[in-house]
């Protein structure tokens, strides 16, 4: 599940409340944010572990892997 918020729009020192992403670990500043594992992505950021597409509308999640629909079967299957 993909959870949609709006950026915080911070202004001088309070960049520190703006999320880092936890694919490239650098500021949000984008419109939106994607949240997955209870950490935050920008939308371009967020891909399979296995196979590294983008994962614009649902993703699949085994401990701290994000998945596609195919990557996840896979590996749940082994």
């Amino acid at each position: 599940l993909i959870f949609f918020f709006r950026c915080p729009r911070a202004r001088g020192p309070l960049t520190r409340q703006i999320p880092l992403c936890a694919g490239c670990n650098q500021h949000i500043v984008d419109r939106f944010i994607l949240k997955v594992l209870d950490r935050h992505w920008h939308s371009k950021c967020l891909k399979c572990s296995d196979c590294q597409t983008q994962l614009a509308e649902k993703c699949f999640s085994r401990g701290d892997g994000v998945y596609c629909k195919e990557d996840f079967f896979k590996c749940v299957g082994n």
